[in-house]
């Protein structure tokens, strides 16, 4: 008699042409085939998808898989068809018509295995039509996901307990490539699991060689390493965008053939970039973390990581793409210990502490020029660049505090035009459907959303005020936010406000400090979990331990016996390769250099001297008077970085262990350079102020600009954006740089008219007001916004009345136009102006008995 077990063995063989088993598979697939719940965890490569594809083809009725992708959906069932496999997916792209045709077949038993994205299980309608078919298992495909603790956290992953509930509960398979057991434990918890069966196999892979090797320079070694490999696929991973690039440019200029991908490129860039790759007429793809799920590409023969992840998960998930065909393959990370510092900033921007939340909610709150309590529906144009500038702070820190800003409720980024934009990509009986099962606390949220989309077709753009909409249906901006997120995760609308524009709108009255409502205790209990993940990766490069033994105590797989005898840590230790004689040139180049000054600055000044790059600190010191000045300029900067770090690794620079590192010369560095420069007499150059006449006069552009757009100044640019205007005198707008001199947006759409103002200056004088300016009067200026007093305006600007007004004045006999609406209402303004006319020596405090309220 065959048994269920015999049964797989022969689907394996007849429908997927495997004569065995990988390692796990068979535990997952008895145990699945015993009815029990079960926790499979393979590696990436290792074969999951069998794991519930071969169960569904043995057991009696039909088996559902949730997937979070399209696309992964879409390459299985596409497979699975083309071996003769009945199978079929439903996604918020299909009509309901042909998904009730799906679920029709699927009760016949046309159907074996069904596909479904996780968000269509929070249809009460699907769900309702899943009661009336027959399922024998429910299989979580990316199981990771349901978890918090996950590195992939999707909240729509927990509502398939429900489901499990309501189709009188199969048996139910989690599989996932990354999950250790706290990770596992959660699924078991979420999935509400009845004594699984847990198994973590397959995480040894013989035929992968990991080494770890330490190196500076990483683009000189990947060279090496991808000409060592002519005629095979390599992939290459940076931990940057702009890593990528500069990647593939230096290896291109080496004669590697290379191209990048990372998600900044156009969707046919990446289309074409990732054909090319798989076809095999691309040998090296170098590219972000953004390339690799869903890819199915057997014979990759060297995964080379230049940068560290963030996660150990991460990195083995990337790294086991190679040799997916079981012949041998290389996994190898270019590391130095300075390498954490990336991602270390990485963690600090997503996770930011509570004064940089509080500064920048501050800074964007004065821009739009209101107090605690006050209120503005003015867009501001300001971007994480041109804040980050303003504030003195890593743009990406400001990047990371305006999500945490906005996921509170307490901003929201919009189009630069102070639109939000929704577009409806399903039927409105699709998008009924959905929201059908919506919690009762977020219903108004989804009547009011289609009573918005309801007035267009589908596919037609609607841009809206978001705050007006908030406003007028009375919704809270967290509780929207979250149905946002709900319909975009399941691709009935895509939505566009948050990250695609460079405006910024303040949700709600201003709050002092202690009101907002930041949930700081859980921001630093997850930065605190993504540090210690971070450690483990620092600690997998650096341990002289087996990486292959250390890889399998991670995830928990009991297969590891002995040492594999062919990682990095294992094999006998080689002596440092020799320097080539360009590496020779460049650290030379840097030792002098930190010779002449003293080993008083960091790795960045020490590249800005020898590649002749002026910066603030070149310019405050006048260090372009080093001798050192220019000696490697024709070397790319990432480069001579990855001199600096390679001489830091042999120590032939020493890194100071201060808050502000800087880098000296060692003994043996001093000899490898020699001969020596004699050390710069080293003294702050004397800095020009900011030209103050030119000042005044782009403040009181602003103003005009503000006043004609009805905005207020402070939103359309800051103070200090007008400095650095005022102080560079761009010539045209390409000179403009996003950012220094103002966001995006603003350099887009008032930029013409700056460098018309800065004009004005630059024809000696001529055209340009006389004007004789002190800082009281920039003060005054800058604090000058629609619908303030002068006594408003005084205290802006930390003045007495008197002084403001005085400032005023004289602005005004300089010569510079100001808004007479910025200083007074036009119905003030023409009664004074009768009584002046007739009167000319009248005094104030006769005026002033004109008038109801007090006047200044």
């Amino acid at each position: 008699m065959t048994t269920k077990s015999d049964a797989a063995v022969a689907v394996l063989r007849t429908t997927f042409g495997y004569d065995s088993f990988r390692p796990g598979q068979r535990e997952i697939v008895e145990a699945v085939l015993a009815g029990h719940d079960t926790v499979g965890v393979l590696p990436t490569g290792g074969g999951k998808s069998l794991c519930y594809q071969v169960p569904a083809l043995v057991l009696p009725h039909l088996t559902l898989v949730v997937s979070p992708l399209i696309a992964l959906m879409k390459d299985q069932t596409d497979r699975l068809l083309t071996r003769g496999v009945a199978s079929a997916s439903v996604n918020s792209s299909m009509p309901q018509g042909e998904i009730n045709d799906v679920i029709f077949r699927a009760s016949r038993g046309d159907i074996k295995l069904l596909y479904v994205a996780p968000e269509r299980l929070e249809s009460s309608a699907f769900r309702n039509l899943l009661r009336s078919l027959k399922l024998s298992l429910v299989a979580v495909d990316e199981a990771h996901c349901i978890s918090e603790w996950g590195h992939d956290y999707r909240p729509s992953y927990r509502s398939i307990a429900t489901v499990l509930a309501e189709v009188g509960r199969p048996t139910v398979l989690a599989v996932t490539a990354t999950a250790t057991e706290d990770v596992r434990n959660d699924i078991c918890e979420s999935l509400v699991m009845k004594r699984p069966v847990v198994v973590v196999r397959g995480f040894d892979r013989p035929n992968l060689t990991l080494s770890v090797e330490s190196t500076g320079l990483k683009y000189e070694r990947t060279t090496i390493l991808t000409r060592a490999e002519p005629n095979t696929s390599i992939l290459v991973y940076g931990g940057s965008r702009k890593r990528v690039e500069s990647a593939a440019l230096e290896l291109q200029k080496r004669g590697v053939v290379s191209d990048y991908y990372h998600a900044g490129r156009t969707e046919q860039e990446r289309s074409v970039v990732q054909e090319q790759f798989l076809e095999g007429k691309l040998p090296v793809l170098v590219a972000t973390s953004a390339f690799g799920m869903g890819i199915d590409k057997a014979d990759i023969r060297h995964v080379i990581h230049l940068d560290l992840t963030l996660t150990l998960e991460a990195y083995y998930q990337e790294a086991g793409r190679a040799g997916r065909d079981g012949l041998p393959s290389r996994c190898t990370m270019l590391y130095q210990h300075s390498d954490r510092r990336l991602m270390d900033f990485f963690i600090s921007a997503a996770y930011p502490d509570l004064t940089t939340l509080l500064n920048v909610y501050d800074a964007i709150c004065s821009r739009a020029g209101i107090g605690i309590g006050g209120s503005s529906s003015d867009v501001v144009l300001a971007d994480a660049l041109s804040l980050s500038l303003d504030l003195h702070l890593p743009a990406a820190v400001v990047d990371g505090a305006l999500n945490v800003l906005e996921r509170d409720g307490l901003i929201l980024r919009t189009l630069p035009n102070g639109s939000a934009r929704i577009v409806l990509r399903t039927s409105l009986d699709r998008f009924d459907e959905f929201t059908a099962s919506a919690p009762p606390e977020r219903t108004d949220v989804y009547l009011a959303l289609r009573r918005l989309v309801a007035s267009r077709m589908p596919g037609a753009r609607i841009d809206f005020s978001y705050r007006e909409f908030l406003s007028r249906n009375g919704l809270l901006a967290k509780e929207t936010a979250d149905v946002l997120h709900r319909l975009v995760s399941a691709q009935l609308v895509t939505f566009t406000a948050p990250h695609h524009g460079t405006g910024i709108v303040i949700l709600g009255p201003r709050q002092s400090h202690s009101q907002l409502s930041i949930d700081v205790a859980t921001i630093r209990s997850r930065e605190q979990r993504a540090r210690q993940k971070l450690e483990t990766v620092v600690r997998y490069a650096e341990s002289p331990t087996c990486k292959r033994n250390f890889i399998l105590r991670y995830f928990g797989d009991p297969e590891g016996k002995g040492t594999c005898g062919r990682c990095s840590s294992c094999v006998t230790s080689t002596p440092r390769s020799e320097l080539s004689p360009k590496a020779t040139e460049y650290i030379q180049a840097l030792i002098r250099a930190a010779v002449e000054l003293s080993g008083r600055f960091g790795r960045n000044v020490l590249v800005d001297i020898v590649t002749a790059t002026m910066s603030k600190t070149v310019t405050e010191y006048e260090l372009f008077r080093a001798k050192s000045w220019g000696a490697m300029a024709n070397v790319r900067r990432p480069l001579m970085m990855d001199a600096l770090d390679e001489a830091l690794s042999r120590q032939l620079l020493v890194r100071t262990a201060s808050d502000f590192p800087t880098v000296g010369a060692t003994r043996e560095g001093r000899v490898f350079a020699e001969p020596l420069p004699p050390p710069l007499n080293i003294g702050f150059a004397k800095r020009n102020d900011v030209p103050p006449a030119v000042l005044a006069s782009l403040v009181v552009k602003r103003a005009h600009l503000a006043a004609r757009d009805q905005l207020q100044p402070s939103a359309l640019v800051s103070l200090q954006a007008l400095e650095r205007l005022a102080s560079d005198m761009p010539q045209q707008v390409a000179d403009l740089r996003p950012g220094h001199h103002g966001s995006v947006d603003f350099i887009q759409r008032y930029g013409e008219e700056m460098i018309s103002a800065l004009d004005t200056h630059r024809m000696g004088g001529r055209y340009a007001p006389k004007i004789h300016i002190t800082s009281d009067v920039v003060a005054v200026l800058d604090a000058l916004d629609r619908d303030r007093t002068l006594a408003h305006v005084a205290r802006a600007a930390q003045l007495s009345k008197v002084d403001a007004a005085a400032a005023l004045q004289k602005a005004l006999e300089s010569g510079l136009s100001i808004e007479r609406g910025a200083l007074i209402p036009d119905s003030v303004y023409g009664i004074v102006r009768e009584i002046v006319r007739d009167r000319p020596m009248v005094r104030l405090k006769d005026v002033r008995q004109h008038f109801d309220a007090d006047v200044d």
